[in-house]
């Protein structure tokens, strides 16, 4: 949780004096606060003018950068830098190109640190136009903290792709949630460039340690209500008032409106009443047309003021896929209205008291919510009271508070750094972390990594061709291997009955001229079809290295191409045939998007990444199973040994090694399904229900 301390005076927004959680001393802690977007916009613009606002009235000395103010108040006292207006008139993101627009903003900050080191004690930045920033700010030995409004980008985009899948209609198109590899990279980088990543929610810090990113990572805080905005109901509603249930928001599968008006409809509630505010994407609106026109469902369209509607509503609808922490769930709070939320809305207080939770798409436990609530007013008067009574916490300046007491715990090195025990302590400590993130920015992580590991575990590697030659002059006295167009390279180990759904998936291919090597890493061959176009071999002993399986299938191959498949997962039947084709047309590596399933079979997500060797460097998005190639020198697997828990795995440095010199695309067809085993014999996955690969969240991981 976080510390508190009592300290000096601090206004909320009421103007009455209250006692803030953080002693502020004689030294004025001095911010440079950086946000890539105009300041007064609606969305996360809100959240960062109220944190300024906060922050200032708490006493620090912020100088702000964003890209234009517009008619918003400013405190005086807050240092005003427009990074996106001439000569008095705002430039727009759309006329630059909005990603040039962020990285312009960026440059510009990183430059006034370069400039001015000793007029920041530390840096807060946004998203999206704050790697050269942090970069900057860790070369100089300042704190730079990365405000993170969402959970990490892989789980968001991941669980939206679950959304979309849920309700059976797409993301608008933009939108900030679409499957985006380059999104996906550009962020992870802002994450290691970070001293800490500031997060909101109790759901927003769970998310990052799902995605391998460490506690000592992470900085947990909470967003605020603007009161003066949103006062608190006079008193309790009438009793022969009809219950109203209220929706604010965007209308798109990641909000799960779709799941709060099938729950509305199954409960049933006589004379109810269900207002949704916000405009509703259109392609999701055919989607959801019957739910819309139920009995009480009534559309009011965008809202110019929702806290009326959060007065006059009793409960608040919110089963979200994926938030930060949804600040409509504060305002509901300090309303009087009750939130019934998905466990993923990032809702803050006490589970039971200050709001009623379902699990993400459980359509029937939020219909019984409402049903219950419908029918107990004293409940509803009990939940409602616990809301406007706690106003004070909800305040934007107490979130402001606990921002201050943060920002002095990472300026005093209480907090670890990034992936270490110990903070680094002097200049010499901070220059030599700030070296390593430049190093990171400038070659990616996984680049970084693979050198390290060529480094160490060449003695190893020396062994293991060895291992592998022997292996090879052996089998190919004892075996034939019929000549295809393509052959498909399998390892096995002690997996009888996943290898022969695996073989009989290969097999059945819609291209023919095919051959199947099965390569058994030393733990015994199940009974096998009797088919010409299938070899099965048998290494002497187990090995261990999926990498020195493989590469003995490769070399005992006679074809112009080779393709993988372990032995737990399965092509779809156009597989080879979708991927010869575009090889045929002069491409030497082709990768498909590949459907992840869960052992209990439901579908994980879809793993689907234009290639792009910049975003290859921090992310592996490239699955061994879904990859086919042009058969030719230097087509082998890294000969490292490779515990469980070494990154990044053989199939990111397969394909970062040829793709250096050969090109590569990719086919968003789903040809693969991917079983995430958590009885993988080669890979290492976390327990529980997201079954989260290792580390950093890697993506692709071969098995």
């Amino acid at each position: 949780m976080i510390p508190t301390a009592p300290g000096g005076p601090c206004q909320d927004s009421q103007g009455a004096p209250s006692t803030p959680t953080v002693a502020l001393e004689d030294q004025t802690v001095r911010v440079v606060y950086s946000f890539p977007h105009p300041l007064d916009r609606p969305g996360i613009a809100v959240t960062a003018l109220n944190q300024v606002r906060g922050l200032a009235a708490c006493g620090v000395e912020v100088t702000l950068f964003c890209t234009s103010v517009g008619e918003v108040e400013l405190p005086d006292s807050v240092t005003v830098h427009q990074t996106m207006m001439v000569r008095g008139r705002r430039v727009p993101h759309r006329a630059v190109g909005v990603q040039r627009a962020y990285s312009y903003h960026d440059a510009v900050v990183a430059r006034w640190l370069r400039r001015n080191p000793g007029a920041v004690d530390l840096v807060h930045a946004w998203p999206r136009g704050c790697l050269r920033t942090l970069q900057q700010a860790a070369a100089l030995g300042i704190p730079g903290l990365r405000e993170s409004p969402n959970p990490h980008t892989a789980s968001v985009q991941r669980e939206s792709a679950r959304a979309v899948a849920h309700a059976g209609a797409p993301l608008g198109r933009g939108h900030s949630h679409s499957p985006d590899a380059a999104v996906l990279a550009r962020e992870r980088r802002e994450y290691g460039a970070a001293a800490w990543i500031l997060v909101p929610s109790d759901y927003a810090y769970q998310e990052f340690l799902n995605e391998g990113v460490a506690a000592t990572s992470l900085l947990q805080h909470r967003y605020g209500c603007d009161l003066t905005r949103f006062p608190a109901r006079s008193g309790p509603h009438a009793q022969d008032r009809p219950f109203t249930a209220a929706f604010v928001g965007r209308g798109d599968p990641t909000k799960g409106l779709h799941v709060g008006l099938t729950a509305w409809r199954r409960a049933a509630v006589p004379g109810g009443r269900f207002k949704i505010a916000g405009s509703i994407q259109e392609g999701y609106r055919a989607r959801i047309a019957d739910d819309l026109a139920a009995d009480g469902v009534e559309e009011a369209g965008f809202v110019d003021d929702p806290s009326v509607l959060l007065r006059e509503a009793d409960v608040l609808i919110l089963p979200s896929w994926t938030e930060g922490s949804a600040l409509v769930v504060l305002e509901a709070q300090a309303s009087g209205c009750i939130p019934l939320v998905s466990a993923a809305s990032g809702a803050t207080g006490d589970r039971g008291l200050d709001y009623v939770q379902h699990e993400v798409g459980d359509v029937d436990t939020l219909a019984e919510q409402i049903r219950e609530l419908a029918q107990d007013a004293a409940r509803r008067r009990e939940l409602s009271a616990r809301g406007t009574a706690r106003r004070a916490e909800l305040s934007w300046e107490a979130a402001a508070r606990v921002l201050v007491q943060l920002y002095r715990d990472a300026l005093a090195a209480q907090l670890p750094a990034p992936g270490r025990t110990d903070a680094p302590r002097g200049v010499r400590g901070r220059l030599a972390l700030g070296a390593r993130r430049r190093l990171r920015a400038r070659f990616g992580i996984w680049v970084l990594y693979e050198a390290r590991n060529k480094v160490l575990g060449m003695p190893g590697a020396i062994a293991g061709l060895l291992r592998e030659d022997a292996e090879v002059r052996r089998l190919r006295h004892t075996t034939h291997v019929p000549p295809a167009t393509v052959t498909t390279v399998m390892p096995t180990y002690r997996r009888p009955e996943a290898l022969q759904r695996a073989v009989a998936s290969a097999l059945g291919q819609d291209w023919n001229d095919h051959t199947v090597i099965v390569v058994d890493d030393g733990g015994g061959l199940p009974d096998l079809p009797e088919d010409p176009r299938l070899v099965a071999v048998s290494l002497r002993s187990n090995t261990s290295r999926v990498s020195l399986v493989r590469n003995v299938g490769l070399r005992l191959a006679r074809s112009p191409y080779v393709a993988f498949l372990d032995d737990d997962n399965e092509w779809r039947p156009q597989h080879l045939t979708v991927a010869l084709e575009a090889l045929e047309q002069g491409v030497d590596v082709v990768y498909t998007a590949v459907e992840r399933a869960r052992p209990d079979g439901r579908t994980h997500d879809v793993l689907s990444a234009p290639f792009d060797r910049r975003t290859l460097a921090d992310a592996s998005y490239v699955d061994t199973n879904s990859l086919v190639v042009r058969h030719g020198r230097g087509v082998r697997f890294s000969r490292l040994d490779r515990p469980r828990t070494m990154l990044p795995k053989e199939d990111w440095e397969f394909v970062w090694r040829l793709s250096r010199r050969h090109r590569t695309v990719h086919l968003p067809i789903p040809t693969v399904r991917y079983l995430m085993n958590p009885d993988s014999y080669y890979t290492t996955w976390g327990s529980g229900d997201e079954l989260t690969a290792p580390d950093l969240g890697t993506t692709g991981v071969s098995t």
